[in-house]
């Protein structure tokens, strides 16, 4: 079966070229105009484009981030799915499956969280710095079909606790974001509604 490789860039402060298997991104130090930025509380969505993607988001939150789950709901089994770390903000991922169907999970976490001395990599994303989720898979490491599912979409997840031996203490559902935006209408126009009365 073909391998899909679910590769995470980061551009740090400083850097300019980031380089993965399948992609060379080009990106200015810090965040990009165009990258989503994440605030505290906001959400971080995406959903597969043309079968892959790429998505960029900027840590505007109160914390760095230690550690990132990024989950799927995607019809490709995990043996399928190989995730990579550029340029070692993290260390090297894990893969988790829950009993939910077609839900992957992948774990990224920084070595203060395991008790590993840091030697200056493996330090997450600090506030002002640039996620790049890289979903594409076109060049000679892989193999057809390149294309993840048009209706697979996931859900990042920054902070989670670790248990301590490299793994995430829960894994949380991952969410259709058309769900999200319904629920958060719903509770708006009820809120309005009662406004109204008062």
């Amino acid at each position: 079966m073909a391998k899909r490789l679910l590769v995470l860039l980061f551009v740090l402060l400083g850097m300019t070229v980031v380089a993965s298997a399948t992609k060379v991104s080009v990106g200015d130090p810090g965040c990009d105009p165009n990258d989503q930025i994440i605030h505290d509380g906001d959400k971080i969505f995406f959903h597969v484009v043309d079968g892959g993607g790429t998505f960029g988001f900027c840590n505007e939150t109160s914390s760095d981030w230690h550690t990132l789950l990024v989950g799927f709901d995607t019809t490709i089994p995990v043996d399928d799915i190989t995730c990579t770390v550029v340029n070692g903000v993290f260390l090297p991922c894990k893969l988790y499956t829950t009993d939910d169907p077609n839900v992957v999970y992948a774990w990224f976490e920084t070595c203060d969280n395991i008790n590993v001395p840091c030697d200056g990599t493996h330090s997450g994303i600090v506030i002002g710095d640039q996620l790049i989720l890289d979903l594409n898979c076109k060049d000679e490491n892989c193999k057809p079909p390149f294309d993840w599912p048009n209706d697979t979409h996931g859900q990042s997840f920054y902070n989670i606790p670790s248990d301590g031996q490299g793994n995430p203490l829960y894994l949380p559902p991952v969410a259709e974001p058309a769900t999200i935006t319904l629920l958060a209408t719903g509770l708006l126009a009820g809120y309005i509604r009662r406004k109204r009365r008062l």
